[in-house]
């Protein structure tokens, strides 16, 4: 991740991000993601960081490497795929699939994983530089090179750092970097919300997870639901791979239950994490710990026949351009909806599918209502490519000195369009700064007027 500067000026931006994700949804109504699923977190401040040029024609520098991103109270270590997207104050972020992410389409995406495995922090900088014949490498310089090897791949840039050693490094890594098979979620149920009858094994829900096991507990159930395996035997823990389902006994009543399914394990290296509203830079996993992650699924049956029985999941499409929404029904009767506009009819005992088109990096608010109070609303953003906006370095003021200030550094690129902007004029004698002050779609940038090499506080 990076602060840029520029021959014109200093780029500082000051930014926390607060990260948080809601798992679980009622089982008549309820608000999710389509993505609703894997580690939520919280982006702090830089780890490790150090100098390094974007070369071109507009080329800039800007300071680049790991930042901290705290997940169930461990501090891991990221890096930025998103080079010109702007950091944003509060954004929500969650785990993601690299389908899902700017990584989607990318055919250098296995290369940037192989990078992480085989660099700073997942290495100590003492083995990346034995294994790239390096004379010297500490913490910062070992950032910053993984950095600027992982945007030539993920923004397409030249990206070069001052120091030597770390050059040096980012040569090695790109010139070696082989196609790494995408790593498995922390954690991820294949559905939300299911629907069905009494007197059935309702499902089924896949579990996807890096972890060796996971427990399982049943939440808001009436006596004799159960949840069992796919010969009916009834289970408290499952593995990657598995399949569950409910098992609701003869005559029970209409009524739902919640499954949670909880894995301690560290989130895997290589795994992408974006913000949840579209409006902040995409990230990706450099260093881990074992952290505890959950995520839930709800059931509403009803006894005997039944006209609508319904339930509604909804998964990104990068590849479709939007969200696919699927529905099932296992009533007795066809349910008619409208979902974003297009009218839909699941026939009883199915299911169908909707594809509702969002435009790239565009927020979306799907609802989908149904008999009996159903409700389910999807809510998100399609954030499939890397930014394309590059940040125009800000002209020097005369007579003025360089400053790196005060508080954090960045962790971005670049900026996104700016909101407001204002011009704070501060007269000192002894040091003759001129501050301008930019807030950029949340968070504040602040320019100094002349270059100098910078450092973190």
């Amino acid at each position: 991740m990076g602060r840029t500067r520029s021959t014109g000026g200093v780029f500082r931006t000051v930014l926390l991000l607060t990260v948080g994700a809601v798992w679980g949804v009622a089982a008549l109504t309820g608000t999710a993601r389509a993505d609703d699923n894997g580690a939520a977190a919280t982006l702090g401040d830089f780890v490790h960081a150090d100098e390094v040029e974007i070369q071109g024609e507009d080329g800039y520098e800007l300071t680049a490497g790991t930042s901290s991103l705290t997940l169930d109270g461990q501090e891991l270590q990221v890096y930025c795929i998103d080079l010109y997207h702007g950091a944003v104050d509060g954004a929500a972020y969650t785990e993601t699939d690299w389908s899902n992410s700017t990584l989607s389409g990318n055919p250098d995406a296995g290369k940037i994983g192989w990078i992480l495995g085989h660099s700073f922090p997942n290495l100590s900088p003492e083995q990346v530089a034995q294994s790239a014949g390096i004379d010297s490498l500490d913490e910062d310089t070992a950032a910053a090179g993984t950095q600027a090897a992982i945007w030539h791949f993920s923004d397409k840039v030249d990206a070069v750092p001052h120091d030597q050693a770390a050059a040096r490094l980012t040569e090695w890594l790109t010139s070696h970097a082989e196609d790494a098979g995408e790593p498995k979620p922390t954690l991820q149920l294949s559905a939300s919300t299911l629907a069905g009858n009494s007197n059935e094994r309702i499902g089924p829900v896949t579990v996807t997870t890096s972890a060796d096991t996971i427990g399982l507990t049943l939440d808001d159930s009436p006596d004799g639901v159960r949840i069992v395996d796919g010969q009916g035997h009834p289970v408290t823990s499952a593995g990657n791979g598995d399949q569950l389902y409910f098992s609701v006994p003869p005559g029970a009543a209409s009524g739902r239950a919640r499954l949670t399914a909880t894995a301690v394990s560290p989130p895997t290296v290589g795994r992408a994490f974006k913000a949840v509203d579209g409006s902040s830079q995409t990230l990706i996993l450099g260093g881990s710990a074992p952290v505890s992650v959950t995520a839930e699924v709800s059931v509403n049956w009803a006894e005997g026949s039944h006209d609508v029985i319904p339930a509604a999941n909804a998964e990104e499409h990068c590849d479709k351009g939007g969200v696919l929404v699927t529905l099932q029904n296992s009533g007795d009767e066809p349910w008619s909806t409208t979902v974003a506009g297009q009218e839909a009819v699941v026939k009883p005992g199915g299911s169908a599918d909707v594809l509702v088109k969002v435009r790239e990096g565009d927020a979306y608010d799907i609802e989908v209502t149904g008999p009996g109070g159903f409700s389910k609303r999807f809510q998100g953003a399609l954030k499939c490519t890397s930014s394309t906006f590059r940040p125009t370095p800000p002209a020097a003021a005369p007579g003025t000195s360089g400053s790196s200030g005060g508080g954090g550094l960045a962790r971005t690129g670049g900026g996104s369009a700016p909101v407001v902007m204002g011009l704070v004029g501060v007269a000192a004698a002894l040091t003759g700064i001129l501050l301008l002050v930019v807030h950029h779609r949340g968070f504040r940038t602040s320019r100094a007027g002349q270059s100098r090499k910078s450092r973190r506080h």
